[in-house]
């Protein structure tokens, strides 16, 4: 019994092991440093441009279903004027828009080689 009391507080004398702090410290800056602001940083802008793409989604489809809309209807159902048409038409066919969403489709899916 007094061999077991006299080892009480004895590893307090003795120089802390680095090995479990490295391994501690690593994971520390991987979840917490710079890389992971880095990362959520990334993730955050990747996300808003994909809300971007599909409100600009949305709203090519829902043009386009307008134009198609005043092309077959009858003219007693149409309610845009020429000029608002012809808006329509340059903003549906510049190819702005479909050249974005391309662009961001070959960074996001690169095709193997």
């Amino acid at each position: 019994m007094d061999t077991e009391l006299s080892q009480i507080g004895s590893e307090i004398n003795e120089a802390p092991s680095t090995a479990g702090t490295d391994k501690k410290a690593a994971l520390e800056a991987k979840f917490f440093g710079d890389e992971h602001r880095k990362e959520e940083t990334k993730q955050t802008l990747h996300s808003v441009f994909l809300v971007f793409i599909r409100i600009a989604a949305f709203a090519f489809i829902a043009l386009f279903v307008i134009r198609m809309g005043h092309f077959m209807l009858p003219e007693t159902y149409c309610w845009l004027d020429e000029k608002r048409i012809q808006a329509i038409d340059k903003s549906l066919f510049s190819g702005a828009l479909g050249g974005l969403v391309m662009n961001y489709i070959k960074q996001a899916f690169p095709v193997a080689k």
